[in-house]
């Protein structure tokens, strides 16, 4: 029988399992983007709704807000699928007048994966990602060899 991790061991082991799985978070985080922009398929949506997350951001920029912005996007089969991404932007208030678009992209097979095409397009944000998960699942290992 098994024995149970006890004290100081049970908490490393937790502390293992939450790193590993934010680790892995981040780097199918980042292989899915740049995945979607070098396969996914490109299609246009509406935009369906815009709204401010919380209030003012607490940066050294003043007037910066989180918009979420909510798309839908209609299939080949006439599914409609629907996404939403975030931006920065500043206080001028948007609303979506059924009218706008913009592009995203999807993959074909499994088309709830999605997402603005801006977001997907390679550059220094997804390497930054995948080093962040790359070392959370490096810390994984550390931990595991000091205790």
């Amino acid at each position: 029988m098994a024995r149970k991790p006890s004290g100081k061991r049970r908490n490393t082991l937790a502390i293992r399992i939450i790193f590993m799985i934010l680790g892995a978070g981040f780097v199918l985080w980042s292989v899915t983007l740049l995945t979607l922009y070098f396969f996914g398929e490109p299609k246009d949506a509406v935009i369906t709704h815009i709204r401010r997350e919380m209030g003012e951001r607490p940066e050294v920029i003043p007037n910066r807000y989180t918009l979420i912005i909510g798309y839908s996007f209609q299939l080949e089969d006439g599914r409609t699928i629907e996404g939403y991404s975030r931006k920065i932007s500043n206080p001028v208030f948007l609303k979506p007048d059924g009218n706008s678009r913009i592009k995203v992209r999807y993959f074909k097979a499994m088309p709830f994966v999605n997402a603005m095409e801006k977001d997907t397009v390679p550059g220094i944000r997804h390497v930054i990602i995948m080093l962040v998960g790359v070392f959370l699942l490096y810390m994984v290992r550390l931990i595991r060899k000091t205790s």
